[in-house]
């Protein structure tokens, strides 16, 4: 949606940004390596929206949205973005629990997993070029 340029405007907040590949392994990692009953979270990194825009801006080439709002205000819209989306059989470009998560603790940490069994998530610019390169391959395949 960001290539596209069908998100008008950014919500102030962020994520932390894992690539499925990197828990993967780390899942793998753990069953041969970690103690039996360890627990461990095998996050990645954390980002902002207005990071994600872009660094998608940078790799695509398209322009990244120029304006952010407040949480709380895209919290106020939300029930009217979420009908507008049923109205139109379209996916909304925000729910609650996205606008949750993006107030959340940003202070998540695989510290633990990578001191135990080595976990190091790949860089997030090549997650994110990877996923691009992907989603541009699929939209090849329905041309």
């Amino acid at each position: 949606m960001l290539v596209h340029g069908h998100i008008p405007a950014l919500v102030h907040g962020g994520y932390d940004w894992v690539d499925v590949r990197d828990v993967v392994n780390g899942a793998m990692q753990a069953e041969r390596l970690a103690p039996s009953g360890g627990r461990y979270i095998l996050s990645g990194h954390w980002h902002t929206l207005q990071d994600v825009a872009h660094l998608t801006a940078e790799i695509s080439g398209k322009a990244a949205p120029r304006f952010t709002v407040p949480a709380w205000l895209a919290g106020l819209a939300q029930p009217a973005m979420a009908k507008l989306s049923q109205l139109n059989g379209s996916q909304p470009l925000y729910t609650r629990a996205m606008l949750k998560a993006l107030r959340s603790n940003r202070q998540v940490s695989h510290a633990h997993a990578m001191h135990e069994f080595g976990y190091e998530p790949r860089p997030f610019e090549l997650t994110l070029k990877d996923t691009l390169d992907w989603f541009v391959e699929g939209q090849a395949g329905h041309l």
